[in-house]
């Protein structure tokens, strides 16, 4: 009887189980970060849970509200003492004792500021034009200042060869031994047009006159020379000539005439910024004056008149 042979089982072949990939350094930081960022996050949104739970006046606190507030308190006490959130906490706490450079604030905003692109320049303001060859006087005149014991002789003069007239005026009738005292008021007078008190000083050594003061009253008012006129227009035109003498406290007695003479036409001249005789505002006719010199040296300058409101224009 022939015996007959049994193939022989296949053995299966035994593979070594694979080695488990080990989780490197760089990954378990990156986790331990996205642990501490998460938790980071869910304590600032608890952070609105205190004012949530709190009763308002007038209202009741939901029982759905306060059990879901404990409850998120709850998940965050547990996660916070898990073993992954300690060891997480154990080794930010290490790294931070070796090193703690770049963690303070200002650091934080040092780079912002390295980082952040340099600001345009900022626009220069506007500035109103004005003529470079203006001035609020002209250049002192070539010729010598005016001297108290001058005064009356140069009065008399001028009312001879002008269209105004100059007077000494003094609540007294006289003066002590014909003579002027240190301080007088000279009245300047346009007619039909304005009155100007001038307030006159002396300054030593050879009592050189200057103008302290300048006050103008319509040509009808009687009113004494320190108070004020009932008229708006003159009470703008003392408040010219205020700056004006400010702006030159040493200003020659024969300059101021020059500039007051210049009101004869004052309620007929027209502004030169604006063109009009009355102002838009106020309805007050060009009661200051800007020195305008000559555009040649042989040209003589003049005093152009405009509304204050127009000054800048």
């Amino acid at each position: 009887m022939d015996s007959t042979t049994t193939p022989a089982v296949p053995i299966a072949k035994t593979e070594p189980p694979s080695e488990q990939k080990l989780p490197s350094e760089i990954d378990i930081l990156e986790e331990r970060i996205n642990l501490l960022t998460d938790l980071n996050v869910r304590v600032e949104k608890l952070r609105q849970t205190p004012s949530l739970l709190r009763v308002q006046s007038g209202s009741t606190l939901s029982t759905p509200l306060l059990r879901e507030g404990l409850q998120q308190l709850k998940e965050l006490s547990e996660k916070v003492k898990s073993e992954q959130t300690q060891d997480a906490l154990n080794t930010a706490k290490e790294s931070e004792a070796k090193d703690r450079s770049d963690l303070s604030f200002n650091s934080r905003r040092r780079n912002l500021k390295r980082a952040r692109p340099p600001s345009p320049e900022s626009p220069q303001p506007f500035r109103a034009f004005q003529p470079k060859a203006t001035s609020l006087f002209p250049p002192d005149l070539p010729q010598v200042a005016l001297q108290l014991d001058e005064l009356i002789e140069y009065i008399k003069e001028s009312n001879k060869s002008n269209s105004y007239r100059l007077h000494i005026w003094s609540p007294s009738s006289h003066f002590n031994d014909g003579k002027l005292p240190n301080s007088v008021i000279v009245r300047f007078t346009i007619r039909d047009v304005v009155i100007v008190y001038l307030t006159l000083g002396c300054v030593t050594p050879n009592s050189t006159i200057i103008v302290e003061g300048a006050t103008a009253f319509g040509p009808r008012e009687k009113k004494p020379a320190h108070s004020q006129s009932d008229f708006l227009v003159y009470q703008k035109l003392s408040q010219q000539l205020a700056k004006l003498l400010q702006s030159k406290p040493q200003a020659p007695f024969q300059l101021v005439m020059v500039l007051l003479a210049s009101y004869d036409d004052l309620f007929v001249r027209r502004c030169t910024a604006c063109q009009r005789v009355l102002s838009a505002e106020g309805h007050v006719p060009p009661v200051a004056r800007v020195w305008m010199p000559g555009t040649r040296e042989s040209e003589e300058g003049s005093w152009d008149a405009r509304h204050p409101g127009c000054l800048q224009n």
